[in-house]
């Protein structure tokens, strides 16, 4: 007999029937009692009393469940999904070790016939539709036999036979979900490879399961589509299901989910907007890693100690709606100390969680004293702000390296909403869905060049809201300035839209006394579009007084432009009134002239190649060059097998492959060629072309991704390379090019244009040699190198520093080994480049200080090799509580020292390591390398140590503010937008400068502090820079007076006042002996900035008079 599970059966009868309760209670309706009784078997009833002449007789009316369907079931009620896995799927059983294999035939099962699924919103596998190519082939299906505990670590690999390939994927239900593509609609998380292999590679898995209960598992695997000739092959899929215990039990990166993951508390706010729950950090867990903190900007790398504790993790239930900010208070229980962080994500589409973190906005409240205290007890709040847009919003509450694993805390949330949008239901529908331009609208004829119009303002529309034009979206003009555009505004609009590539001009010139401000946006072609409903702009462009303060220039005339583009775009303009808000009438109102030039570029190239095209594999006309075991290729070509293409992408930044300067080089035919495979990692590509009987050749390439496969003119972000004359034609020259591809683990295709110049490029014979090398990797036995690291490893030797800061010994390259050097050019470490990897590839000895360095010192490390030792010497910088090794340095502070140029043996090497900071200590590691394969060689290492005081430690950590407190002097730019005044030092105070070294800030380097330790008095402008402009600060001293001068530009919500300075774009000007300072900024294109400046003593100096002249210009 079957085992029956009764509760899922009797869950499924009352969704089919709609009439029974199910469990130990009654149904009203039928008066069915579902407790024991007399008549039913009770647990005592083993199975073997049961069987089927125990069981009543079905009753003779009751429908066969084949007579069922949705129409008999209640309204309100989803159909009931599948109670198990389809036959149609392979279960692989696991034995007691957790392993279980099956293998199927490709063969055997079809392609599916929709692979819409995987970017489904519930599934979200991915949201590139490039990557659809891996699984329109042969589609098998898995699934792992039983649900998958919580706390398990789950790894799949797929492995194929012959050329086949395995792109392979896994979706996770819970545990009575059967669901399987392409019905399946939602899942836990759809878990996939960042890179796929090629023909013949395993595929492979790894991911987690988090509590929130067991989940099924079910398996993917495809055979690309253009390897359809491979559908007779095996594929042997391997599963390991390993139980996590003790520090294991941690949480690690996850794909980007389709909604809140079931470990994430959600959060209901109730009618007013509230909550209240308690937690625990019991419920919770450790993160895998901490690096989310720093990456996303939760907290400095001096302060992830506040979260090395468990994390509980929350999420609100719905997005905060547009016009809303969101409290969240944390109280801990007493002796409890916890920290409180979380971010706002896109409103529907953004469930991000640590430890994969991609978001940059991260908002934390913790304890940011200095040193190690902790503030048990204490309170921490966040605050999250919608404007124009709604959020989905994610908290965590985390315990500090001593609160550990519990705590518990009472977690609030409190939400206030505000609106800044008078519109009904009625000015939305006026403008939705428009197919031509309302009445109101002006039109302007786009084939006239220029074209004016007299018109009186304060006739046209009044905006219900201008929310739209500060929404990111469209980004028109600031809230801070909707005073010039919330008057009555007057509409014109382009028609028919101009040619792509045309310059716009409007002007608005009004009467003398009349105060007008002009915006216009492009949108598409075909779109009508107008306020309030304005969503996702091309470009808008707007022209009103930018001078500081809301203050009208009447008479003064506005100007707005559009340049270019590849493509067609409808324009849209608007001239509005000015109103205050004040809730009287637009002012200064009257007549003005609308101005329009419109200059329309000439005929593209090459129309007839426009727009492109998309390709799912290489087309016909490409020629395929087969490269043999020594990674050589040759084919042959002619120009008149081509054809001229639409050159305009060369010349984007996003390709910049050649300028229009350069144009006629390529208006002659294109042929096309590529590789037979993509170029594999840590490999170069040399195309050599050579014309035949003085043929004139120019030629380009580029790549992108194993599986794309685009030509021009549909290009867009790669890097290109060319070849070609920069002074005119040179007819029979050989053209040369090379494609890297330095990546470790990326494969490329590449695609190879051969072009004629304008003149003789329509026909030409040509060789195309192409040479892929491979380069060999570098002592690929140190590889990967040690992780996740709690101490010095054993091959380290530890030197300590004696009571005096000293350290002296000795040591031979014969005690060390080789090293793979990549991680030292890598962007993030940044040690010394591959050209100079000879001067480290001998053996290498590890040291490490066995003390941290501690706050405000200095290390200088020093090497002196024996007589003709030649030798080189490298270092970082770490945590206190970080430990890396090479090869495997994901990121540090590196400094080097070696020969620039020939070998130097017998030179010293010395580097030295700054701790600018007054709270942090640092690690440091460092290596003596043998150059030019050196393996042998005695030396002497010497390190002295040296530690100031904390300067001003009184004014650390520093405040936070809301707004310019007050110690900073305030400066009101006249109607010149000038400003200038005078000050003394003796008006200031110290003030502690570890901000001015941080990467973040980077004012000024430690080495520098003396110029800056005196005191300082703080300035800023009174209204933020606006943006579009230049401003410069002059500082003239008195006679004899020596003043350093510093400033940065913030965010014009954000108001840094020293040593509180998280990140900020800093100038500074200093000097030996008295002089005039100077500093300047620009603002940009983008958002207003708050601009602050300080005037500040050399060490020692804590008096002085001096002059300050500010001016804001144009660029």
């Amino acid at each position: 007999m079957i085992p029956v599970n009764f509760a899922r059966l009797c869950v499924l009868t009352a969704a089919l029937v709609g009439l029974i309760a199910c469990g130990g209670g009654t149904s009203e309706d039928t008066d069915m009692d579902f407790g024991v009784t007399e008549d039913m078997p009770t647990n005592d009833m083993t199975q073997q009393d049961m069987n089927e002449a125990d069981m009543a007789e079905p009753d003779q009316d009751a429908p066969d469940q084949s007579d069922m369907n949705e129409a008999d079931m209640p309204e309100d009620m989803d159909p009931p999904g599948p109670i198990d896995w389809p036959d149609s799927v392979i279960r692989i059983p696991l034995d007691a070790n957790g392993r279980g294999q099956a293998t199927a035939n490709y063969a055997d099962f079809p392609a599916l016939e929709n692979i819409d699924f995987l970017m489904s919103p519930g599934i979200a596998c991915y949201q590139n539709a490039t990557r659809n190519e891996y699984f329109t082939g042969n589609h098998l299906m898995f699934v792992i036999d039983a649900p998958v505990d919580e706390w398990s670590e789950v790894r799949i690999t797929a492995t194929p036979v012959g050329n086949a390939e395995a792109a392979i994927y896994a979706i996770t239900q819970d545990d009575d979900g059967y669901f399987v593509p392409p019905e399946i609609t939602e899942s836990r998380f759809c878990h996939f490879p960042v890179t796929f292999g090629g023909p013949g590679a395993a595929g492979e898995l790894t991911f987690r399961t988090y509590p929130s209960g067991s989940q099924n598992v079910f398996i993917g695997v495809s055979n690309r589509g253009r390897f359809a000739g491979d559908t007779n092959s095996d594929v042997t899929v391997e599963v390991e299901v390993v139980s996590l215990s003790g520090q294991d039990r941690c949480y690690d990166e996850v794909p980007s989910p389709a909604r809140w993951p079931n470990h994430v508390q959600r959060i209901e706010l109730d009618s007013e907007g509230s909550a209240t729950l308690n937690g625990s950090l019991t419920q919770g867990a450790l993160p895998c890693s901490l690096d989310f903190v720093e990456d996303t900007t939760c907290a400095p790398a001096t302060r992830t100690d506040r979260f090395e504790g468990n994390h509980v993790f929350y999420a609100l239930d719905q997005p905060i709606p547009p016009n809303s900010i969101l409290t969240v208070t944390a109280v801990p229980d007493p002796g409890v100390d916890i920290s409180l962080y979380g971010a706002s994500q896109g409103s529907g589409t953004g469930f991000e969680i640590p430890t994969g973190f991609p978001v940059a906005n991260c908002e934390a409240s913790y304890d940011n004293r200095p040193g190690t205290s902790r503030n048990p007890g204490d309170a921490e709040s966040l605050s999250f702000v919608a404007l124009q847009n709604g959020y989905n919003v994610f908290v965590g509450v985390a315990g500090d390296a001593v609160q550990g694993s519990s705590g518990g805390y009472t977690l609030s949330f409190n939400l206030i909403t505000w609106s800044t949008n008078d519109c009904t239901d009625a000015d939305y529908s006026a403008v939705t869905d428009l197919s031509a331009w309302p009445s109101d609208v002006t039109i302007l004829d786009s084939n006239q060049s220029s074209q004016t119009v007299q018109a009186t303002l304060g006739n046209g529309r009044v905006p219900c809201t201008l929310d739209w034009a500060d929404d990111s979206h469209n980004a028109c003009f600031p809230a801070t300035r909707f005073s010039f555009f919330r008057g009555a505004t007057d509409f014109y609009a382009l028609d028919p839209p101009p040619p792509a590539g045309s310059r716009i001009r409007v002007r608005a010139i009004p009467d003398p006394g009349v105060e007008v401000s002009l915006f216009g946006f492009r949108n598409g072609p075909e779109d009508y579009v107008l306020p309030p409903l304005v969503n996702g702009l091309v470009q808008c462009e707007a022209s009103y007084t930018f001078g500081i303060g809301e203050v009208p220039n009447p008479g003064e005339t506005e100007f707005i432009q559009f340049v270019g583009g590849s493509n067609q775009y409808g324009y849209t303009f608007g001239v509005a009134a000015y109103n205050d808000g004040s809730g009287g009438p637009d002012i200064m109102t009257g007549d003005y002239r609308l101005e329009v030039e419109i200059d329309t570029p000439p005929p593209p190239h090459c129309p007839q190649s426009l727009p492109g095209a998309a390709y799912p594999t290489w087309p016909a006309f490409v020629d395929v060059i087969t490269l043999d075991a020594n990674g050589d290729g040759s084919t042959t070509g002619n120009l008149a097998d081509g054809s001229c293409v639409n050159l305009d992408w060369a010349e984007r930044s996003d390709v910049a492959c050649f300028p229009a300067t350069q144009f006629e080089r390529f208006e002659g035919n294109h042929t096309f060629f590529t590789l037979d495979e993509p170029i594999p990692p840590r490999s170069e590509l040399v195309v050599t072309v050579t014309p035949q009987n003085n043929a004139d050749v120019n030629v380009y390439a580029f790549i992108m991704g194993d599986y794309e496969h685009i030509l021009p003119p549909n290009v867009t972000n790669t890097a290109c390379r060319t070849s070609y004359s920069l002074q005119g034609p040179n007819p029979g020259e050989v053209e040369t090019i090379r494609i890297q591809n330095p990546t470790e683990n990326a494969m490329y295709n590449v695609m190879i244009g051969v072009a004629g110049d304008a003149q003789t490029g329509q026909s030409g014979a040509f060789t195309v040699d192409a040479n892929l090398e491979v380069a060999q990797t570098f002592c690929p036995q140190s590889l990967p190198g040690p992780t996740n690291l709690s101490d010095w490893p054993a091959g380290v030797t530890e030197l300590s520093l004696n009571g005096q800061g000293i350290h002296q010994s000795t040591g031979n390259l014969n005690t060390g080994a080789c090293t793979n050097l990549d991680f030292a050019a890598d962007s993030a470490v940044a040690c010394f480049p591959e050209t100079r990897f000879d001067r480290f590839d001998g053996n290498q000895n590890f040291y490490a200080v066995a003390q941290p360095m501690p706050p405000n010192s200095t290390l200088t490390i020093s090497v002196n090799p024996d007589d003709g030792v030649d030798l080189s010497l490298y270092g970082f910088q770490l945590g206190a509580t970080e430990y890396v090794v090479p090869p495997n340095v994901p990121s540090a502070i590196c400094e080097a020292s070696y020969a620039l140029g020939v070998p130097n043996p017998g030179a010293g090497e010395s580097i030295t390591f700054y701790n600018p900071s007054d709270t942090a200590s640092y690690n440091v590691f460092f290596a003596v390398a043998g150059a030019n394969g050196a393996t042998d060689g005695g030396y002497q290492i010497q390190m002295i140590g040296q530690q100031g005081q904390i300067h001003c430690e009184d004014s650390l950590p520093g405040t936070f503010y809301q707004n310019w407190p007050g110690s900073v002097n305030l400066l009101t730019l006249d109607s010149n937008l000038e400003a200038t005044t005078t000050g003394n030092l003796s008006s200031g105070q110290c003030t502690n400068l570890a901000f001015a070294a941080a990467s973040s800030v980077a004012c000024f380097p430690a080495v520098d502090f003396d110029a800056y330790e005196g005191n300082h008095v703080y300035y800023a402008l009174r209204d933020p820079l606006p943006p579009g402009k230049q401003a410069r600060v002059t500082l003239t001293p008195s006679a004899g007076a020596n003043i350093s001068l510093y400033g940065y530009t913030i965010g014009n919500y954000e108001f840094y006042v020293p040593p509180a300075v998280p990140s900020a774009l800093c100038e500074a000007d200093f000097g030996a002996t008295s002089g005039v300072r100077q500093i300047q900024f620009n603002t940009g294109n983008g958002d207003p900035y708050n601009f602050f400046f300080a005037a500040a003593g050399p060490n020692g100096v804590n008096s002085g008079a001096y002059q300050i002249e500010v001016e804001v210009f144009d660029p």
